[in-house]
């Protein structure tokens, strides 16, 4: 049955032969027309405002300087192919214009063969330089021929379409993000960003000083008058590829050079699809006068910034955020109180400035807390002194050093002088931002500072003097009780009159060395001074005593009384034991026994005034050694150290034990001190 379909079919076609024929060559004829008046009708300009899209791109580009070229020699690629690929690009834009598939916004790429085509502009490239505008002078062949800033550019690349109404013309701004954008580091590249590079004739205007040619000659820097020239840096943010690129392993994956090679030299994707706009230009008078201030006055707290979020470019690499910034403190918490600026001349200048002031430190915390800054500047200003007195003598040491540590090798040079380097680093940077905007982060600096000095000076003449000197100050801060780490930062080294019992009680001892916690003796709940009375020392003093003797545990005080401390031999003038003036309840701490003195001398209140002027002595004495130190600390050699630290033991072990030996050691520590050496001496 099928086959007989076919046949009747067949035959109907073919008794029908000359009509099909017929029929089919006008319908061929009538589409080859079509194509032909469609392919000829479609290479005028005018029929590119068929699609209504099309309509501002076609007035663009009427009243441009190519309103004469035909839009095919432009769009199209030389040679047949490319008229060939042209036409059926055009067509299917067509046929998505007629079945509303099209986009808003036509897209095109225009290669740099139809630019330099024969009879365009072939000899473009070999023009040199032009005058653009403004005696602005231009060189093809340097962007074209040449990398500029490493990236190959296309006619296109300056001569676009970004601005409606400006067909195919050079877009300063394009220029601007090329010329202008910062490098990696920050910094302007100074041969894109010279000014006469561009500039070569100069900028006249009814305006400009007579001076003006003068500056160009000289080559002066055009930014010392002209500020602000240029707004923006061009940046380039990820949300703009995400606009185009939803694959993020692609985004990491792609680096600047790829990124302009694809983007740049292979297609036509305009400059600010990515970059922020960069602009150019001199300001007009009204601008000048509302100048950013930034502009002279750079953001000069990026340090105390860094430093208060715990981090800084050092060679200790150790990181520690301040408390406060954790808490959520912001710089105004502080710099509160608002002071009115004034000249040298003090002549009042109009405005002011936020100073902080402890008094900021009572608006959050009880009253007290504002003698803390006080307290954290004089330890800082102590310990950075200390610390720069043991870089200066360690670096002297009269051996080499064969140190190895991790803040110097061994293989330099000096070790100790690489360490006594990356200090001054460190204590400068302290000094610069300002340490109490961070008193935990600069006890740390400073510990591991000196700890780095002992490390490197350990095997020199000098280390075991300078061990012993901060003997008592080498506890870690991170082990510091809380209160310490908080707020009293310097209190371990501080020595009180504990009044209830007239006499002094070092902090050191009983923090740096025993590591007694804060409670131990005050009270946090109440959070004040809570002193503790003679009972409570007892109960860690003297607590099990039964057998002993006292020698056992103030071998310093027996043998300074001996006259042994330091080197020296001057026995005390009263060949006593301790028992005699020291006599109590056992199981106590035995304090002295005014009433003992009655035992050799026929007149004990005599000798008491007799001994408690000596005493004041001794402190005078040591009020003026102590004062000449610290005078003296930037000049403190390795002989004035050792004297320092006969002082300092002479301290610790009570002078009253053996006065003729302590007046002696602070009378030739305050000469030492206080007499002026000469170029010859040894310097202090």
């Amino acid at each position: 049955m099928l086959k007989g379909f076919w046949h009747d079919l067949i035959g109907l076609l073919w008794g029908h032969r000359k009509g099909l024929l017929l029929f089919g060559g006008v319908t061929l004829a009538v589409i080859l027309l079509f194509t032909g008046w469609l392919a000829h009708e479609s290479e005028k300009p005018e029929f590119c405002r068929t699609c209504h899209i099309m309509e501002p791109y076609y007035q663009s580009w009427k009243s441009s300087s190519h309103n004469t070229v035909n839009c095919l020699l432009c769009h199209f690629k030389p040679g047949w192919r490319g008229f060939i690929r042209g036409k059926i690009v055009a067509l299917s834009q067509f046929t998505r214009y007629i079945t509303v598939t099209y986009g808003s916004k036509p897209w095109a790429e225009i290669e740099d063969a139809n630019c330099l085509r024969v009879g365009c502009h072939e000899r473009e490239l070999l023009k040199g330089p032009l005058e653009f505008q403004k005696g602005v002078l231009f060189d093809h062949s340097h962007h074209l021929a040449d990398l500029r800033r490493g990236k190959q550019l296309r006619c296109t690349s300056c001569h676009s379409q970004i601005v409606q109404g400006a067909h195919i013309t050079v877009t300063e701004s394009v220029c601007f993000v090329c010329h202008f954008k910062p490098e990696p580091d920050g910094t302007r590249n100074a041969i894109l960003t010279d000014c006469r590079k561009c500039h070569r004739k100069g900028m006249i205007s009814p305006h400009t000083p007579a001076e003006h040619a003068l500056f160009i000659d000289r080559a002066t820097d055009c930014t010392k008058c002209h500020i602000s020239v240029t707004q923006g840096d061009g940046a380039v943010h990820r949300e703009r590829c995400e606009s185009c690129h939803a694959d993020p392993q692609h985004l990491q994956t792609a680096d600047s050079e790829a990124l302009h090679w694809n983007h740049v030299a292979m297609h036509k994707v305009e400059c600010f699809q990515c970059h922020d706009p960069i602009g150019h230009k001199l300001e007009t008078a009204q601008e000048i006068l509302q100048a950013d201030c930034s502009v002279c006055h750079t953001e000069r707290h990026q340090l105390q910034k860094a430093f208060y979020r715990g981090a800084s470019t050092l060679p200790f690499a150790i990181s520690l955020p301040s408390p406060m910034i954790e808490a959520h403190i912001n710089c105004t918490a502080c710099h509160a109180e608002m002071e009115k600026l004034t000249s040298e001349s003090l002549v009042a200048i109009p405005g002011a400035v936020a100073r902080a002031s402890s008094k900021a430190c009572k608006d959050c915390h009880e009253p007290g807390y504002d003698r803390l800054l006080e307290q954290w500047q004089h330890e800082v200003e102590r310990r950075i002194g200390q610390t720069r007195v043991m870089a200066r003598i360690a670096n002297s040491a009269s051996s080499p050093t064969t140190t190895v540590s991790k803040y110097a090798s061994s293989t330099s040079p000096s070790a100790v002088a690489a360490v006594a380097d990356a200090v001054d680093q460190t204590l400068d940077l302290i000094n610069r931002a300002n340490a109490v905007h961070n008193i935990g982060f600069t006890a740390v600096l400073i510990e591991h500072c000196q700890r780095a000095l002992l490390d490197a000076a350990s095997t020199t003449s000098v280390g075991p003097v300078l061990g012993a000197w901060v003997a008592d100050e080498m506890q870690s801060f991170h082990q510091a009780p809380s209160c310490l780490q908080r707020c009293h930062y310097g209190v371990s080294q501080r020595t009180i009159r504990v009044k209830n019992q007239n006499r002094l009680f070092p902090h050191s001892p009983h923090i740096n060395q025993a590591r007694l916690d804060c409670g131990v003796c005050h009270s946090r709940d109440q959070h004040k001074v809570n002193l503790p009375r003679g009972h409570d020392c007892d109960s860690c003093h003297h607590s099990d005593v039964q057998g002993k003797q006292c020698a056992d545990c103030h071998q310093n005080i027996i043998a300074f009384a001996e006259g042994k401390l330091a080197g020296l031999n001057l026995p005390a003038a009263q060949n006593t034991d301790c028992e005699s003036c020291h006599s109590g309840i056992g199981g106590q701490i035995v304090w002295l026994n005014s009433n003992s003195c009655g035992k050799c001398h026929s007149d004990d209140k005599a000798y008491m005034a007799k001994m408690n002027q000596e005493l004041e002595e001794l402190g005078q004495l040591s009020v003026e050694v102590d004062e000449a130190i610290k005078a003296h600390l930037d000049r403190l050699d390795l002989k004035g150290l050792q004297i320092a630290e006969q002082v300092r033991l002479v301290s610790r072990v009570n002078g009253i034990h053996n006065f003729g030996l302590a007046k002696r050691i602070y009378q030739a520590a305050r000469d030492y001190f206080s007499t002026p050496k000469t170029s010859g001496s040894a310097s202090h």
